[in-house]
Parts: structure tokens; C-alpha cells; sequence
């Protein structure tokens, strides 16, 4: 029997086919939020948005009055010089939400769009009552109601067929298939990647579907289980090793260690002015971004004034004509530095920690030390 080794699973799993494509909500991680969705339906839904595109609007309308009405020649579609009004998350009077309500001169439509959820009880029938009184008010009087009630395949949860019209994905995609694209280029971009997000994440199958790489995966998974747990055992070993370092501690608060960063205080002052040192660790492997296997180390000074609105401190700084970059989250990067790192031994491990000391002992982040001990002096007065 073959041996089964780490080395021959990476190998076996890199042969195997690798689904790169990915689809833009997932880039942003909200491809599951319906939310978020929703909110991409109602922009191609409203022609002020899309540039005076009624392409999706209209053929959710022909869909609905052919599969409710047999309607095949349906053509009473929204003209441009029509007025949609277009309410994502609408609000009814009992304090219920539709994921979606469009109002044109002839037309109510709703849409409750289901991505991973099933119907509530009784959702769809009070959803149904809810615009039926709505139909009453001087706004929406003698308007046609239209109901859809948006799902995956795979989704098995109906609406109640005597208020909403079920309609999937794998149909909403045809129709958009069917139709004639938009002229603007920005929204024929976005629906492009829509269409693509329906194939990407499955929207079109009626099950889920497995990739070779998982099947592998699945296969090895007992020899890559306790190579994982021995991995995190190592990482967390190496943090440990430099929370407790003492030539280290001899120096610094170094309490604020994390698994992707590291906070280091030189003194307690500073909290008052959120000045501190930061360690992260650098890797080319995007997952690897942990002390233990980083290539590199970087080493810079934050400044994270807690009132965003105060310039003062900033301004501080920028009179000794210091170079400050500001990044995310309201954090500003005085200096930064980067050293080799090696924690493959403790001998080399030390030479590591020796390098780093350099680096915040050194002249130049003595310099921000310096400006940040005569503000917090100031401070006093």
C-alpha cells in the first residue's frame, strides 16, 4: 500500500481543477446576504439608478402575467416617460418589511427575494393583505398588483400560491437572458456580473454541488487534521514564546499580542494619546500571516487619536515635518520599518528579537517618542 504523505496531498490536491472564479459579492464577503442582494435587484429595478434601464422591470412583468395570467402576448410594459418609485425593505403600517416594492403609474410589484431563509409563517399572506390595503390609499389606488416571490432552485420554501407567485433564480436568469441589454455601459457591466453571480453560487441548481478539490480534501482528511493541529500548536507555541520573552518584557508592554499583529507599549502615558508600536508579520502566502512562518517582520508606530474630528495631535506631528501616512480605521503611520525574520531555532529566534529591539530602540522611532513625551507634557499645562 502507498504511503499517504503531506507532501503527496498538496500534490494531488494542486492537480486537481481549481475554481478561481468568484463572484463580485463574494469578494466583499456579502454574496449570502440577502440584504445586500436585494438591494443589487432594486437598482436594476429603478431606471434612475440604471440609467433609464427598464429591461429587468419589464420582464419580470411579462414573466409574471404569462405564468399567472397565460398572458403570452403581454405588452402593457413601463414606458420611459413613466414614474417608478422604487423602496427596497418597505415598511408596512403592521411592522413587517417586503424586500422590495416598485411603484409605477399601472403597477404595485413586490418581491420578497429568498436566498437562504424560507417563508415565515403566514409571511407571504400578510404581505398580501398588507398591499391590499396599500391599494386603498390615495397613492396606489386602481394600481394592478404584481407579487413575486424571488428563490434559489435548491430553495424548497414556497410562498403561499394564492398571494405571491414563486419564481427561481434559474428563471429570473433566463429572463434576463431573453432581454435586450442595457445601452449604459456601467449597468450592462453590473448585470453582467449579476448573471454571473446566479452561476457562481449555485442559484441555478436544484442541488448542491461538490468540487473534485473537496472530494480529495475529504479523502485526506485524516492525515490533514493532525497536521493542522500540530501547525496551530506550533504558532500559538511562538506566541507564547515572545509574550513571555525576557529580554523583551525588559522593556516594553508587550500584552497585546495577537495571531495577526502586535501591540507594544513603551510607556503607559501613551495610551492617552493611542501612540503605540506595531509589530505584523509578513508572508506571500495570504493564509500564512501568523509570527511563526512570516518572512518578514514590520515595525511601526500607530497613531489612533481617539476623537477623529481633533487635528491637533496630527498637527503636532507634522511640525517636525514628519512624513504621515493615514490608513484604514482612523490610523496613522509615522514611521514603519521591515527586518528579516527567522524563528526556525531559538538561537536565530533571538538574533530575530535582537533586530527588532534595534529597530524601536533606534534613533528614529526615538525621534516620535520624543514628540509624543512633550504632548502628553503639554497636556498637563
Amino acid at each position: 500500500m502507498e504511503e499517504i504523505t503531506i507532501e503527496k496531498i498538496a500534490k494531488k490536491l494542486s492537480e486537481c481543477p481549481r475554481d478561481n472564479s468568484i463572484s463580485l459579492p463574494a469578494i466583499f464577503g456579502i454574496n449570502n446576504k440577502e440584504v445586500y442582494i436585494t438591494q443589487w435587484i432594486s437598482y436594476f429595478l429603478d431606471p434612475k439608478l440604471s440609467n433609464g434601464w427598464y429591461g429587468m422591470l419589464n420582464a419580470l412583468l411579462s414573466f409574471y402575467y404569462m405564468e399567472v395570467h397565460n398572458d403570452k402576448a403581454f405588452k402593457d410594459i413601463v414606458s420611459n416617460d413613466d414614474n417608478v418609485t422604487v423602496h427596497p425593505e418597505y415598511i408596512f403600517n403592521d411592522g413587517r418589511r417586503i424586500d422590495i416594492l416598485v411603484s409605477t403609474s399601472k403597477y404595485l410589484i413586490a418581491i420578497e427575494n429568498k436566498l437562504w431563509s424560507d417563508e415565515q409563517f403566514n409571511q407571504t399572506k400578510d404581505y398580501r393583505n398588507s398591499l391590499e390595503q396599500l391599494l386603498k390609499e390615495k397613492n396606489y389606488k386602481g394600481k394592478n398588483l404584481v407579487c413575486l416571490y424571488l428563490k434559489p432552485e435548491y430553495n424548497k420554501s414556497d410562498a403561499d400560491e394564492t398571494s405571491f407567485k414563486n419564481i427561481s433564480y434559474g428563471q429570473l436568469y433566463e429572463v434576463l437572458e431573453s432581454i435586450e441589454l442595457p445601452s449604459d455601459e456601467r449597468t450592462r457591466w453590473l448585470l453582467k456580473e449579476f448573471k454571473d453571480y446566479i452561476k457562481k453560487e449555485n442559484l441555478m441548481k436544484s442541488y448542491p454541488v461538490c468540487s473534485e478539490r473537496a472530494e480529495k480534501y475529504k479523502e485526506f482528511i485524516d492525515t490533514i487534521e493532525p497536521a493542522r493541529d500540530e501547525y496551530e500548536r506550533y504558532l500559538n507555541s511562538i506566541d507564547s514564546w515572545l509574550k513571555n520573552n525576557e529580554e523583551l518584557n525588559k522593556y516594553f508592554d508587550i500584552s497585546g499580542l495577537h495571531p495577526g499583529y502586535w501591540q507594544i507599549i513603551k510607556d503607559q502615558r501613551w495610551r492617552k494619546l493611542d501612540f503605540h508600536i506595531e509589530v505584523f508579520p509578513l508572508e506571500k502566502n495570504e493564509y500564512i500571516q501568523r509570527f511563526g512562518f512570516a518572512d518578514q517582520l514590520e515595525i511601526a508606530i500607530h497613531l489612533e487619536p481617539k476623537n477623529p474630528e481633533d487635528s491637533s495631535i496630527i498637527d503636532r506631528f507634522k511640525k517636525y515635518n514628519k512624513q504621515i501616512t493615514k490608513s484604514k480605521n482612523n490610523t496613522y503611520t509615522l514611521i514603519s520599518k521591515r527586518i528579516e525574520r527567522n524563528f526556525s531555532n531559538e538561537k536565530e529566534a533571538n538574533k530575530t528579537i535582537e533586530e527588532l529591539l534595534n529597530v524601536i530602540e533606534g534613533e528614529e522611532f526615538n525621534e516620535y517618542y520624543k514628540i509624543a513625551d512633550e504632548i502628553i507634557e503639554a497636556s498637563k499645562d
